[in-house]
This record gives C-alpha cells, structure tokens and sequence, in this order.
C-alpha cells in the first residue's frame, strides 16, 4: 500500500496522482460520457480523502484541521496548505539550528547595527552566494533583468530568481527571509488572500485562463460570446463569467465545473510577461522590467503557482479610484487622517485645511472606530462575603519572576480566606508545585484550626485543572469554583 514515507509534499503529492491517474483510467475506460461527469466528481472527493489519510504524522495537526472543517476543501487546496506547513517546519528547524550556532560570514542584507564595521570582500551576497557585494546590489538579481555577465546561463540565472531563501546560521534576517517566514506562519492559521487559496497550474496548451472559483476574480462582467471550454472526451464546459484575478491575470474564464484552475502561458506573453521553466519551478516576469510577478515549484510534470502578489499595483489602484465617483468625501479624510474624531474633521475642514470640501455630508459610520475606541464595560463589585472561616478559599498563581531568588523560586501562590481576608503565601519552582502546596496548607488548617476547607475559588489555569487536582478535590468534598474565561475580575480578590 502506497503511504507517504519520507517523500517530500511535492514528491508525495506527484507519485499519488500518477497512481490514481492509472486506476481511474482503467476504471472509466468505457465508461459513456454522461455519467463521466458525476464518476469524476466522486473520484475527486475520494483522491482527497486518500491524500489525507496517507500523510504521516508529522502533519496530523493540518490533516485533522482540514478534515474538520465544515465543507472539506479540494485537493488542490490541501495540497497548497501542506506546502506552506512543509515550509514553516522547515523554517522553523533552522532558526532553532541557527540560534545555537554561529558563522564567520555575515549574509548580505543584513541590518546596519552595532559592532565592528566589517570589510566588504567578507560580505556573502544572499541571492549568488558570492563574496564582495551585497543582495542589493547584486548584478544576477532577477535574471532576465539584472545580468552582468553575458556568458550566465538561463538555468543559473533562474535559480536566483525562483529559490526560496533559507535562513543563514546567524541572527540576522533578509527582508525576502521575513516575506517568507510571515507567509508561511499566516498560511497556517488561514490568513490567505483570494489568489493563494486554491493552485493554479501553468498550461501551454490552454488557449484562456480559467478557473471555477468566483471569490478569485474581481471586475467580473459578462461573457458575450457563445465559445466553451473544450476538455477530454470530448465533453464542453460553458463559461459563466469572466473577471481579473490581477493586473497581469486579466480577462479570466468563470467556469463552475471546471475542476483546475489554469493559467494560460500564450494569454501572458501577449500580455508582455516572459514565462521561464527549469527543474527549479516557474517563474512568470514582466518582459520590460524584470519584476517577478510570481512563482511556484515543480511538482512532477506540473507547474502549480502560488499568486501571493497584490490583486493590482499601486498605479493601477490609484487610476482605479480616480476614476470612481467617492460620494461621501468625509469618510475618505477620516481614514486618511488616521481616524480622528467629527469634531477634529470639522475643525480641519473649517479652516480649509483639506481645501474646498463640502461640509454638509459630515457623518462618520466608521466600525474601525466602533471596535478600537469602545471602551470596557464596568465590572459591577461584590462586596459580601463568606459566613465563617474557611468556608471560600481563594486562589491564584503569580508568575513567572525575571529574576529568579537566591533559592530559585519564580512564582508563589496566595490562599485568601474570603471570610477574614487573611492571606498566606508560598514560593514555587514552577507551577507544577501548586498541588503539592495545597496539600500542606490544607494540612495546615486542619491541624492548626481543627476545621475544613469547604470551596475553593481560582481561575482556569491548568495548575488548579490537572486530573490529580481535581480527584484530590473530589475525595475530599471540596467544591471548586472557577472563574469564567476572560472575566479575571470574577477572582478579583487574589
């Protein structure tokens, strides 16, 4: 049985679908094309499910995640976030490398702080490992672009381009390094854009971009003519819709039963983007200047690509809102200026400050202000108190300590008894000695007062909710209150 093993996602993700392309093929070899459709839809599910549950434990955290949703993405999107979960492994094994470790070689890009100046030839540049310059001024950054020596290969020159920085075993970071590590952290936690959220795969033999996900295009406006999409067996896709997934995506079909999105290689040269494939991955450039546009690996004999970009750039944008009608104008300077408050705006506009703008629509509806201006309501105050000593007991951790004492001690906890109010408090180690201090002071009151503790009241920190605690409570009658979550003001009193 085929299971993940040691193979890579990319790897992994490639020898499965080569296995699965086989056994559908022998399965629907003659199958009638109207019930293709529905055996392909049902394969689709299946090919994920499979995916998933082949992974290895290393990824039980992104395959329990992914399972549990309500509405299980497709396996393309699976694919895309274990990609980003292999990333920031990888990522994070570095760092945790590096931080032990330390180099001769400073890496280029490096933050201009303390310490002794350092001569240039010592300097490794990030981008072509070689000595005497920095990343900035690298002369084979972007290789279509910036080449200094004629006699560089495409291949070489395609490897600085597309690969993914690793970080060096010290303590500084790139600014390409940083990029990464943050898209790799928001991936895991969903923080996507609408391009990232689902591969689109480079085709030289599709005639049209083309997706089947409405939430990746914008601008979206009819299609006017009668053409489809034509797939395998013959069978015809209508196009719904067509929109921009971003400056240089334009014009891209809608097609809701179409399984893969598509990038189409002969669309982005007439849209003046240069395309370079090696074993390296794809990397799509802008031919006038150079600037990478995006890029993704290779993965078997696919090109999947990752549209972490902007939908538009800046010049775009700003010819975008120029041209819109903005019908309410205070609104565009209360975001402009950071948010003040009517009155502040008036003020402004009164002296002319922001030019001749009309007044009379001064009304903010503003839900950033709503949500980081509103303040905390008031926690009403409880003022009775238990009838006897010992009745409430109340309880809580403080810590931990940055400097420790002569003995060690970190944190210490407080019991308070609600009735008196008088406090006893003891020094810890660690957390894990609550336990074993409340044995002592349950002990102590037992002996010393010849009475009992009937309540304890703490907060729900994992010290006071351990299985032991909690059998230990329950054997000895005592009843255990615990403040609700993100309401500290239930414990006030310790």
């Amino acid at each position: 049985m085929f299971q993940h093993g040691s193979l890579s996602i990319q790897d992994y993700y490639s020898t499965f679908l080569t296995l699965w392309h086989e056994y559908a093929d022998l399965v629907t070899t003659d199958v009638p094309i109207a019930v293709l459709l529905t055996i392909q839809t049902i394969h689709a599910t299946t090919w994920r499910d499979q995916f998933l549950i082949k992974l290895r434990l290393k990824y039980e955290f992104v395959r329990s995640s992914l399972l549990n949703r309500s509405h299980v993405p497709s396996l393309d999107i699976c694919f895309g976030e274990l990609l980003h979960e292999e990333q920031r492994l990888s990522t994070q094994a570095i760092l945790e490398q590096s931080h032990g470790s330390s180099g001769t070689t400073t890496v280029a890009y490096a933050a201009q702080g303390r310490g002794p100046p350092m001569h240039s030839k010592n300097l490794q540049c990030f981008c072509c490992k070689e000595y005497g310059h920095i990343a900035a001024t690298c002369p084979k950054k972007f290789c279509s672009y910036y080449k200094k020596k004629a006699t560089s290969t495409a291949h070489d020159s395609f490897s600085v381009a597309c690969s993914v920085p690793a970080p060096p075993a010290s303590d500084y970071y790139t600014p390409e390094m940083v990029q990464w590590m943050l898209i790799s952290a928001l991936s895991t936690i969903g923080f996507q854009g609408n391009n990232s959220t689902k591969l689109w795969y480079v085709d030289s033999g599709a005639s049209n971009h083309m997706t089947n996900n409405s939430t990746a295009l914008c601008h979206v406006r009819p299609y006017a003519s009668q053409f489809s999409i034509q797939i395998a067996y013959g069978i015809s896709l209508p196009i719904a819709t067509i929109g921009d997934a971003s400056s240089k995506f334009t014009d891209v079909f809608l097609a809701p039963q179409l399984s893969t999105n598509l990038i189409s290689v002969g669309q982005l040269v007439d849209n003046n983007c240069a395309v370079n494939f090696s074993s390296n991955g794809c990397v799509v450039q802008d031919q006038v200047t150079g600037e990478p546009i995006s890029k993704g690996p290779k993965v078997g004999c696919l090109f999947p690509l990752f549209l972490l970009v902007p939908n538009f750039s800046p010049l775009s944008s700003i010819k975008s809102f120029a041209c819109n009608n903005v019908s309410d104008l205070s609104m565009v300077w209360h975001c402009r200026l950071g948010h003040p408050n009517t009155q502040i705006l008036s003020h402004v506009l009164n002296f002319d400050l922001l030019g001749n703008k009309d007044r009379s629509s001064l009304s903010l509806e503003c839900d950033s202000c709503k949500l980081g201006k509103s303040e905390t309501l008031p926690f009403p105050l409880h003022t009775s108190r238990a009838s006897h000593y010992f009745d409430l007991i109340r309880s809580d951790v403080w810590g931990p300590s940055p400097v420790s004492s002569h003995e060690k001690f970190k944190y210490y906890v407080t019991f308070i008894d609600d009735h008196s109010r008088f406090t006893w408090v003891y020094f810890l180690c660690s957390k894990s000695k609550v336990f074993h201090t409340f044995n002592e002071f349950l002990a102590y009151v037992d002996n010393q007062f010849s009475t009992f503790i009937k309540t304890l009241r703490t907060d729900s920190g994992g010290e006071y909710l351990s299985i032991e605690f909690q059998a230990f409570l329950a054997s000895k009658g005592i009843i255990h209150q615990c403040s609700c979550p993100s309401t500290p003001q239930q414990n006030g009193v310790a």
